[in-house]
């Protein structure tokens, strides 16, 4: 693993370097397109040109693009909690890229954990669970910290003679804190999923979105604390049809609608809720789409197990997916040893998602799945004895 990290950390690196290559290559091409020459006496075009360091120049920017992309995600993270604060909410996690400090009991806790199309993400304990919970703010305050520090940045180039490195900095804290504002602020799907902007207007047009938007987070924090979703209180949870599948805050509700079921191992209606959920599939957002289909996978192979439908949902991308999250959630695990155990009958395969599941234990980022998860493993293994199959424990 190491080895591996090195050698990911050595290919950044190459990468940087070409690109800064590149990028010389490119701005000295076009001053010799435009004529100049370096050789050329003092009066010609490129008169006062330093080539050396304008390579300087390249290579500092390219560095400081990198540093300015992890400070501006750290710092709209923070302005999501500061904001947050300031509106009565509190504190539960904070991650950035796959870091997370999470609150709990004894203090603070460091894990890992990653959710793909996201480089980071402040979950909040809002101050209710109603249609009255506060919502501008919280969304708002990452976008408004991005433009401050745009401000804060233009207003020192202004005012001081801030020499090769300081000068750089601050233009790449411009120009990235620009960018993260614009593409946050206005209201925009990426790839399916709702930036803070239009979180923010969907919250304004649709009220009962914000029970859904504040139920979501004490869900996240509860499995946090250790809480399983079926011991969770009732009221944050809504047995209601999609009206929008193409919107997260319908679709998280619903599938956390789903898990509650899973968990309290009412598989038939589970069952049928899928079946619901899955009509509506190809309007679902990507990432849904498939935190969905690995559920719907475990809750087929749990009932009805049809061999045409498991075949159909389990595509490559599902696959890749799943084993990709895996170290991260135990529910994924869970999946794995489902498949692996149940449908295509390896018992070698399944056991190694059960050994990552008990190896990772205590550093899966939600005790309260990793509870869920182990009493589901119970029952796959039952189901798995019942049909004749091996179990692994």
């Amino acid at each position: 693993m190491k080895v591996q990290k090195i050698l990911k950390a050595l290919k950044i690196l190459l990468q940087m370097l070409v690109g800064a290559a590149v990028g010389f290559g490119g701005v000295k091409l076009i001053f010799l397109l435009a004529g100049s020459d370096d050789a050329a006496p003092a009066s010609s075009a490129d008169e006062g040109i330093d080539w050396w360091f304008l390579a300087l120049s390249i290579v500092i920017s390219i560095l400081s693009l990198a540093v300015c992309l992890v400070l501006h995600t750290i710092l709209h993270e923070a302005g999501h909690l500061l904001f947050g604060l300031l509106t009565k909410y509190r504190f539960s996690s904070f991650r950035v890229f796959c870091w997370m400090v999470v609150k709990e009991a004894g203090g603070l806790r460091l894990r890992r954990y990653n959710i793909a199309g996201t480089m980071g993400q402040c979950i909040m304990l809002p101050p209710s669970a109603s249609e009255a919970t506060p919502y501008f703010w919280y969304n708002a305050g990452g976008v408004l910290v991005n433009l401050f520090l745009v401000a804060a940045s233009l207003l020192l180039l202004r005012t001081f003679d801030c020499g090769i490195v300081l000068t750089a900095f601050l233009i790449m804290m411009a120009f990235v804190g620009g960018f993260m504002g614009f593409m946050n602020g206005l209201p925009l799907k990426l790839n399916g999923l709702s930036n803070d902007g239009r979180n923010i207007m969907l919250l304004k047009r649709r009220p009962a979105y914000r029970r859904y938007f504040a139920s979501t987070l004490l869900v996240v924090d509860a499995q946090n604390r250790g809480v399983r979703v079926k011991d969770m209180p009732a009221e944050w949870f809504d047995d209601k049809p999609l009206e929008h599948p193409d919107e997260i805050f319908d679709v998280s509700q619903r599938l956390l609608w789903l898990c509650r079921l899973e968990d309290g191992g009412k598989y038939a209606e589970a069952h049928a809720v899928a079946e619901d959920i899955a009509a509506h599939e190809e309007q679902l957002p990507p990432l849904y789409r498939l935190e969905f289909n690995g559920e719907r996978t475990l809750i087929e192979l749990l009932t009805s197990a049809r061999k045409e439908v498991i075949e159909k949902i389990w595509t490559k991308e599902l696959e890749r997916h799943l084993r990709q999250n895996s170290k991260y959630s135990a529910g994924k695990c869970v999946i794995l040893y489902a498949y692996e155990l149940l449908f295509r009958r390896d018992v070698e395969a399944a056991s190694q998602y059960l050994q990552l599941l008990k190896s990772r234990k205590s550093k899966f980022p939600y005790p309260g799945e990793v509870r869920m998860a182990e009493k589901m493993t119970e029952d796959i293994d039952a189901l798995a004895k019942s049909q004749g199959s091996a179990s692994t424990n």
